[in-house]
Parts: structure tokens; sequence; C-alpha cells
């Protein structure tokens, strides 16, 4: 069929825009990642289709909303507390922590690095996203239309990749915080199992970009190509340095645990995402999609074992540096971009698999509840740890966030 038709020969087939099937070379459907962000316009605007994505971007408005009132809810609860001399009230201080007093930085204070690295890139990426052209002068009337109609649904981030170059700026400057602040991120959440399996998800996030072509799974737009290329190797040599320090620092028995159990689990999630993956990639190169369906997997075996070691952290009461207060911070608004990517960039409704695509099982629903899964699982973290400890205030410790 015509690369530049929608509907192909066959009436039962789909045919997407730049979904590309070349004439006589007996491919199904090869998909560049600028056509699989777009939303596509002959399904997009239609009544029902449009009711289900804005009800969507509704409910993930309201998540953040209720997430951000009960985390500053109980950031408000959270105050460093002691008695006074005569042990009938508390004295709290809920904000001098955080801003400093008596000539000592506070919590902002000592995170200026890290906040002004995150503004330094959220101003780079406006600026190369208003920057950016309408596309190639060599292009084809086809893929000029298609430009458009993308940008069209997307007018401020210019397409749907922006949100994954977007995660990797943020991913930037917490594992370069991390390797600074080497004493606090050994101690923080992040340490051990998280970092493990984060490196799994970065190392197979740099294989896939260097194994696949140009036009599949290397993001398109302003915030693609080769800057985006320079962080996500940049992220893995950060988290192979984070795991060296690690390693070094940790007991014997414990790094006799970590190791095997990080690879019985990577043989786990290798299983999963074998069995769970897309159609993206050309013919004969399906290992591409099973690498994509596997760095999403490790990046939720991540979150999850955050979780657990922030659970365990907080039920010891161990008080945790600036690098911990950040990630908590960070984490859920990081995986929030790829989360909104997975469930709005296909064109169909949140858990629908699109068969067109579908390489094996449900990847459409398991890569959309990974997401999903991942911010809740970043986001109950941070609220365990701004939690109350009202044991240690009832004895009159310290408490520090």
């Amino acid at each position: 069929p015509d690369p530049g038709s929608r509907l192909s020969s066959t009436p039962t087939t789909i045919r997407l825009p730049n979904l590309r099937v070349e004439p006589g070379s007996g491919q199904t459907l090869t998909a560049p990642m600028l056509s699989v962000i777009a939303s596509w316009p002959a399904l997009f605007f239609d009544a029902q289709h449009l009711e289900v994505q804005h009800s969507t971007i509704l409910s993930l408005v309201l998540v953040a909303m209720a997430t951000g009132a009960g985390l500053i809810e109980l950031s408000r609860r959270m105050r460093r507390t002691s008695l006074d001399p005569s042990g009938e009230r508390e004295i709290a201080m809920p904000l001098r922590d955080v801003l400093g007093h008596d000539g000592k930085p506070g919590l902002l204070g000592q995170l200026l690095p890290e906040l002004c690295g995150l503004a330094l890139w959220m101003a780079l990426a406006s600026t190369l996203i208003l920057r950016s052209q309408d596309g190639a002068a060599d292009m084809t009337p086809q893929d000029r239309d298609l430009e458009r109609q993308i940008r069209a649904e997307w007018p401020v981030l210019r397409s749907a990749d922006s949100l994954l170059g977007l995660q990797a700026m943020t991913r930037s400057v917490l594992l370069a915080s991390a390797a600074l602040r080497l004493e606090q991120s050994v101690a923080s959440p992040l340490a051990g199992f998280p970092t493990a399996f984060l490196l799994l998800a970065a190392g197979s996030r740099v294989a896939l970009l260097a194994l696949s072509p140009a036009d599949v799974y290397h993001l398109d737009g302003p915030l693609g190509g080769t800057m985006n290329v320079t962080l996500e190797v940049g992220a893995l040599l950060l988290l192979l340095y984070l795991a060296a320090v690690q390693a070094r620092r940790t007991q014997s028995r414990a790094a006799w645990v970590l190791a095997p159990a990080t690879a019985a689990s990577a043989v786990a999630l290798g299983w999963i995402a074998c069995h769970n993956h897309l159609a993206l990639a050309d013919p004969g190169q399906s290992y591409l999609d099973v690498l994509f369906s596997f760095s999403q997997l490790a990046e939720l075996a991540g979150s999850v074992t955050f979780l657990a070691n922030a659970v365990v952290i907080a039920g010891e009461q161990e008080p945790e540096g600036a690098f911990s207060a950040f990630a908590h911070a960070v984490l859920p608004a990081q995986q929030l971009f790829s989360a909104y990517f997975l469930l709005t960039a296909w064109g169909g409704a949140p858990l629908q698999e699109m068969p067109a695509l579908v390489g094996a099982g449900r990847p459409f629903q398991m890569l959309q509840l990974m997401g999903v899964m991942q911010v809740g699982a970043y986001a109950a973290a941070a609220a365990i740890r701004l939690a109350p400890c009202q044991d240690a205030a009832s004895h009159g410790e310290v408490i520090d966030v």
C-alpha cells in the first residue's frame, strides 16, 4: 500500500499515518517513533475517543491534585518537634529546617545546585521547543502533513516524545546529585536493589538506542536526537559508578544476596518481556520490542524496591540527608512523564490493546499499568517518609526531615 495512505488495501487492517509498509517487502507494520506518538486524526477526533482522552486527563489531574494535597498535609504535620524544658508542650518548627535559621542553610539551600540544574534543563527544553522548526526542507508532503497533525495534537511539547526527553533530563540531575552526595545516597532508599534495577533499565535503554534504526525507538522532536542519546549514556555511566561504590561499601553477606537476587530477577523480567511486547520494530528485530518492555519492567522493580527501602528506613527512624529529600520529591514527577506517555501516546484509549502493534501478550495493558504503579510507588515512599513519627515525638526525640 501507499505509505501516505491512511488505510491499507486489506479492509480489516488499520492503516495509520506513517506506519510504513514497504511494497513487496512482505512486512506487516513498522512504526517510527514519530508515528507512534501521534494521535492520528482519523481515529482520534471522534466524539467517543475525545471523551475517553478527556476523562483520562481529568483523572490524572485529580489524582495528582489528591496526591499533592495529601503530601502537603503530611508535610504540614511532619515537623521537627522537641519538648520544652517543662516537658508539657511541643515546640513546632515547620519551616525553619527548610528555609534555614541562625545562619545555617536549610533544605532549600542545601539543594540549591540540584534546583539550579533542574531550572537550567527546563529552560533549555523550553528554548528548544519554542525554537523548533516545522521540519526539514526535504520532507515529503505526506510527512509534512503528518508532522503538522502531531504538532496540532501536542501544541506545547511538539510531540509526545518530549515527555521522555524531559524524563531523561530530570533523571540526569537526580543521578548527578547521587554521585556528588555519595554518603547521603548510600544511606538513602535508592541504595541497593533500586540502583541495581535502575542500572538494568538504563542498560536496556542504551542497548535499545544502539541496536535500533534511527526511525524506531529513537526520540523525535526538539528533545530527541543526539541530546537524548547523550543523556541516556550519561545516566548509565552514573549508575555504574553508584553501583560500584555501593558494592565496595556493602557488607559481604549483603553483596552475596544482592547479586544473585538481581540476576534471578533479571531473568524473570526478561521472560515476562518476551511474552509481552509491542511490534514496532522491523520483522526479525522483535528483540528491540522486548528490550523496551524489559526497561519498563526494570523501572517498576526499582520503584517497588525503593518503596520497600523507604519503609525500612522510616521504621528505623534514621535521619536522611538532603539527597533523600530530593529523591522523594523528584522521582514521582520523573516517572509521571513516562506514565503519561504510555497512557496517551498510542492513539487508543488507556488499557486498550491495538492488535496492529501487539507483538506478544498484552503489552499495552502491562506497560500502562506499570507506568502508573511506578508513580504510585514513589509517591507512597514520599508519603511514608513525611508521615509523623508519634513515638519519637512523645519521647522528645528529634525527627529529621
